[in-house]
């Protein structure tokens, strides 16, 4: 799950949502995402998981028999078949068999076959969870506002402003999201261009995730930009010096 964790927190899904799906084959093939769509649930019986934990029931292709979870968008149903081998606790398992046979997800999936005779869509899915409730968006509002335009200790002292000035180096285009936790840079007050840990690639990382996750700010590993009038401006992490004379006003 922490391996997963990662992979979704680096991942930028475009995704067709749910509104927008129609009885089309050409979105066969396509992602598709919903959020806090209310799903009934079907054929999911606890009885199906063994002692050792594995799924030891197979597909049949009857949806009076296979397990799944539908939902009705206008004039279709949207039919999405479940694995209890992706269910990760019994708690979480119950959710696909809950007493009033509905529960709400929010996810992505992929478009696997249209049935015009029949009005069904069917789709494998990526991810499907509990959406966000209130309280959870409420605070992380809080925690970014609490975040917004504080100075962090440890990448203040690597500011070398003067240098800076003289050189003159924005990065550019400028990046709207940080690449990791995907929050918005427009309250940010530095950003990082730096290698990942436990990646292969680099990233613009706000602080918190360069906290979390980044190298080091030199040369070779990542470079340090601080927000101004023009655009994020290179602070720290300069390229050894090359003779090149850097741009003045």
């Amino acid at each position: 799950m922490t391996a997963f964790q990662t992979v979704l927190s680096n991942l930028a899904v475009l995704a067709v949502p749910t509104q927008d799906l129609n009885l089309s084959d050409g979105y066969v093939g396509a992602a598709i995402s919903f959020d806090r769509l209310r799903f009934r649930t079907k054929n999911v019986p606890m009885e199906a998981i063994d002692i050792k934990g594995k799924w030891t029931q197979k597909f049949s292709g009857d949806l009076g028999k296979d397990p799944h979870i539908y939902a009705n968008i206008g004039t279709f149903k949207l039919v999405i078949f479940i694995d209890a081998n992706w269910i990760t606790s019994s708690t979480a398992f119950m959710l696909f068999k809950p007493s009033s046979g509905q529960s709400v997800f929010s996810g992505l999936a992929r478009v696997t076959n249209v049935d015009h005779e029949k009005g069904i869509v069917t789709a494998t899915a990526w991810v499907i969870g509990l959406p966000k409730g209130p309280l959870d968006e409420m605070f992380e509002k809080y925690r970014l506002n609490s975040l917004a335009n504080i100075s962090s200790p440890s990448l203040d002292s690597l500011v070398d402003i003067n240098k800076a000035t003289v050189r003159r180096t924005y990065f550019s285009p400028p990046p709207e999201f940080c690449d990791l936790c995907r929050h918005s840079f427009d309250d940010k007050k530095y950003m990082v261009d730096g290698a990942v840990k436990g990646a292969s690639g680099w990233a613009c990382m706000c602080g918190d995730c360069f906290e979390a996750r980044g190298h080091a700010v030199k040369w070779g590993s990542g470079q340090l930009y601080l927000r101004d009038e023009h655009g994020w401006l290179l602070v720290a992490g300069f390229p050894p010096s090359d003779g090149i004379q850097p741009l003045l006003d």
